[in-house]
């Protein structure tokens, strides 16, 4: 491998490493955000609720609830 090639390598290494500390981070902040507040799980499914009355009986409702089993 010549010294470029080793260069762009590490670069990608590092890049990758930093995407994936701050998806990490993110993930802890939000799950600690929703254990503070309990009105984000009731807006959630209050959401979820009225996602599934306005689908009614609809192909992509049916589609949804074949994927959560």
């Amino acid at each position: 491998m010549t010294v470029k090639a080793k260069m762009v390598d590490r670069n990608s290494t590092i890049a990758a490493g930093v995407c994936s500390a701050l998806f990490i981070g993110y993930c802890v902040y939000f799950n600690r955000q929703k254990a503070k507040r309990p009105q984000l799980q009731e807006q959630a499914a209050r959401t979820k609720k009225e996602t599934e009355a306005r689908l009614g009986e609809s192909w992509a409702f049916k589609v949804t609830c074949l994927r959560r089993r």
